[in-house]
């Protein structure tokens, strides 16, 4: 059985939530046949959101540096335990010299499965996965349309998920209700001009 590294701690709780759905997902029977994972949850990755801006530095180095370390204590492939963090994939692959799975690639594929023959795709992320562009060239390299949401609705969900980083929190839902729906879904605005398409009128 392969042995799986993963680039975590971006954020914690969410490297996290990814073993958790690692583990319920593995049927083995026993424990000793579940899938083995060796961990890296490094907090101190550079800022990606920064990066995507352009405000500070890449995290490219120390991605590609964790990487040469899971290999090292034995991986056989490499997952990255963050979204916009994939947009240094290759980066991180050329340093690996190993296979470097995209959870970008896992969730067209779902979706593709799961909504075959759809082709305009809605896409909630926060600001600087935008700002990377990982899942809009995903789904263009698929013949899909991406549909983002207007700017108010992105800049209210881009605030719930950085009070939910700063809290600790794996989830919107521990936020509170009010918290978690504020500026969610309430400007959806066809004409704006910074989303990725137009609504169907």
């Amino acid at each position: 059985m392969k042995v799986i590294g993963v680039l975590g701690g971006m954020g914690p709780a969410a490297t996290l939530d990814f073993m958790t759905k690692v583990y319920a997902a593995d049927s083995a029977p026993i424990e000793q046949d579940r899938v083995r994972l060796i961990v890296d949850c490094n907090p101190a990755v550079p800022d990606r959101n920064a990066a995507t801006r352009g405000e500070g530095p890449s995290p490219g180095p120390v991605l590609a540096a964790m990487a040469k370390g899971l290999v090292a204590a034995g991986a056989d492939v490499l997952v990255i335990a963050c979204n916009t963090a994939h947009a240094w994939r290759e980066e991180v692959a050329a340093a690996a010299g190993i296979p470097v799975l995209s959870m970008i690639d896992a969730a067209c594929d779902a979706l593709a499965t799961r909504y075959p023959g759809a082709w305009r795709t809605g896409l909630l992320a926060g600001q600087g996965c935008l700002d990377a562009g990982v899942y809009q060239d995903a789904f263009a390299e698929r013949g899909w349309t991406t549909v983002l949401p207007g700017a108010d609705a992105q800049a209210g969900g881009s605030a719930v998920a950085g009070a939910g980083r700063r809290a600790g929190c794996p989830d919107r839902r521990d936020l509170g209700p009010g918290r978690a729906r504020r500026g969610v879904g309430q400007d959806v605005n066809p004409d704006d001009p910074a989303r990725g398409s137009q609504f169907p009128s």
